[in-house]
């Protein structure tokens, strides 16, 4: 739900006033404008005195082989900042022709693999085929007619052969052979086993070498993808090193406001209050300089005027691209809650949406005199993965949603958001800020049916 839906949720149509809408962001370390650089590399050395002599203008992370002795000389600021993104630019093309040729390489490497795997099974296959039992041959007449006989220590066995001339077409010649040895037999079967042994050693070899090769496209394809994810974190944190002011800007195109989040003055249900409505799709509401300055100003401004004040969290926390300015917001916003609440005597409400977790959570988001919060909104300081990876332990299930804060006495009523103006109208009627009309409209009883339904 956007601030402006919660807006037009909890005030009264045509009383809403924003506050401090012209506030913007900017880069919170002004480095990069150009009094900025030429004081910070030249001191008290400005560029209208550059004119007529060469600024000896040195880069630190900038260097050239002919510059290890000398600096280098650039006559403007801009001839520098020229040279400076070329360097950085021959340095991306280097690397994305490093990556190039990695990538031809292993596909190289693949392919030979492949052919050389191939090459062997081709090989193995051509041996098999070579250890086959070779047909009887006969090259002469003679060989027909002598029965051939082999002599062993024990008993010699005589192979008989019948031919049959090939003018006989009616029947074939054939051999028959009878054996009369057992030691034959014996080595036949050894024979036998001797090939089905080295058949059996072939295959092994070549599970092996497929195993092998298998192996090494696994490791090329893993050292491939590994190149991909560092080229995809490098682009990642390019993008992430996008300037702060571009980064606020595409948000500002994006959704309309001009930060994180909206306060003004209205009525709610007659009854004139301040309220700042936190908004989690800018930069998922996080707390930065402008957004700390816009609620303290709301608070103060509510502390002059005697108004009770309604901050509706959701937010990831303090903003990270702001460093330190961004804590000091914390301290900021309670001191100011400080003067309101215990100087002033007045009433604030504080409500806990989806996400509320963070720098907001720490300060003012459970500061209220009133602490609501939605069913089942996500409440933490530090997220489960956080906490996890920190204190190796598993974060129980359901132990950062509303309902576990509320058994916990972390928060006061859980209310929808189809009770919550009601409920509020009542809460400020009871800590004594009633409508500015004089006829006072019934209002609806849903702070005492919440009250009865978690009792």
């Amino acid at each position: 739900m956007s601030s402006s839906d919660r807006i037009e949720l909890l005030i009264d149509p045509g009383t809403w006033d924003p506050l401090d809408e012209s506030m913007v962001s900017t880069n919170p370390i002004e480095f990069n404008s150009e009094e900025a650089l030429l004081d910070f590399y030249l001191e008290d050395f400005y560029l209208e005195e550059a004119e007529e002599e060469p600024i000896d203008f040195y880069l630190e992370d900038f260097y050239l082989e002919e510059a290890e002795e000398e600096p280098i000389e650039f006559h403007s600021e801009e001839e520098a900042k020229e040279a400076m993104e070329s360097y950085i630019k021959s340095i991306e093309e280097l690397i994305d022709f490093c990556l190039e040729e990695a990538k031809e390489g292993a596909k190289r490497a693949k392919e030979a693999v492949e052919s050389y795997i191939k090459n062997i099974e081709e090989s193995i296959e051509f041996h098999s085929e070579e250890e086959e039992e070779a047909p009887i041959e006969f090259h002469s007449e003679e060989e027909e007619e002598a029965p051939i006989e082999f002599h062993s220590e024990e008993e010699p066995y005589v192979i008989h052969m019948e031919f049959h001339s090939e003018e006989a077409e009616e029947e074939p010649y054939g051999i028959h052979m009878e054996f009369h040895s057992e030691e034959a037999e014996k080595a036949k079967e050894a024979e036998k086993a001797k090939e089905a042994e080295k058949a059996k050693e072939a295959e092994e070899a070549k599970e092996a070498i497929l195993s092998y090769i298998k192996s090494i496209e696994e490791s090329i394809d893993f050292y491939l993808e590994e190149a991909k994810k560092a080229k995809e974190a490098e682009e990642a944190e390019e993008a992430e090193e996008e300037p702060y002011e571009d980064h606020i800007d595409s948000y500002q195109r994006k959704t309309g406001l001009t930060d994180a989040v909206q306060t003004g003055i209205g009525q709610l249900n007659g009854i004139p209050i301040a309220i700042g409505v936190m908004d989690f799709q800018f930069m998922g509401g996080s707390m930065g300089s402008v957004v700390g300055e816009k609620i303290t100003r709301l608070i103060e401004y509510a502390t002059n005027q005697s108004l009770p004040v309604i901050i509706v969290c959701a937010s990831g926390g303090a903003r990270m691209q702001e460093g330190s300015l961004s804590l000091i917001q914390m301290a900021k916003i309670s001191s100011a809650l400080y003067n309101y609440k215990l100087n002033k005597k007045l009433f604030y409400v504080s409500i806990l949406t989806s996400p509320t977790t963070g720098g907001v959570t720490a300060s003012f988001g459970m500061l209220g005199d009133i602490i609501i919060a939605e069913p089942n909104a996500y409440i933490a300081f530090a997220g489960k993965r956080v906490i996890e990876q920190i204190l190796k332990k598993t974060v129980p299930e359901g132990s950062q949603e509303a309902e576990y804060s509320f058994h916990k006495g972390l928060v006061d009523p859980i209310v929808p958001r189809n009770l919550l103006k009601g409920v509020l109208g009542e809460l400020f009627q009871l800590h004594g800020f009633l409508p500015l009309t004089s006829n006072l409209k019934n209002e609806s009883t849903a702070l005492n049916s919440v009250i009865c339904s978690e009792q």
